[in-house]
């Protein structure tokens, strides 16, 4: 970044300052927490509904809460060419799907009762 500005700047007669900051940090899901959840939600929803994603580069606010307890970031699918809910995330146009979010709420029931089934204190 600093070779680019300098080269745009002093070719133009100019100089640069550039300042950083920490936004959001990574975003990992805990691997044994994942691991865990996974066989539920296997069930619950079949494995051909779960993607294994590839990494990407995004900031997520999310990775605050992980520094404090393990968890796993989803992905829930919002988007419904069919029905026309097509424009990307964070943007003006950006409409969601709404069926989706019962899905969405049965992930997180399904992985909430899960993890207190394997959590409980036993007697």
């Amino acid at each position: 970044m600093r070779e680019i500005l300098g080269g745009v700047t002093s070719a133009h007669g100019a100089t640069f300052e550039l300042v950083t900051s920490e936004s959001a940090a990574v975003t990992v899901n805990d691997p044994g927490l994942l691991a865990a959840t996974l066989p539920v939600l296997k069930r619950s929803f079949g494995e051909a509904r779960l993607i294994d994603m590839r990494p990407v580069m995004v900031a997520e606010d999310f990775s605050y809460y992980q520094r404090e307890v393990p968890g796993v970031f989803y992905f829930l699918g919002v988007r419904n060419q069919a029905k026309g809910f097509t424009a990307m995330l964070h943007t003006a146009a950006f409409d969601l799907d709404e069926d989706a979010m019962v899905a969405g709420v049965q992930l997180l029931a399904t992985s909430a009762v899960d993890y207190l089934d394997r959590n409980a204190p036993k007697p």
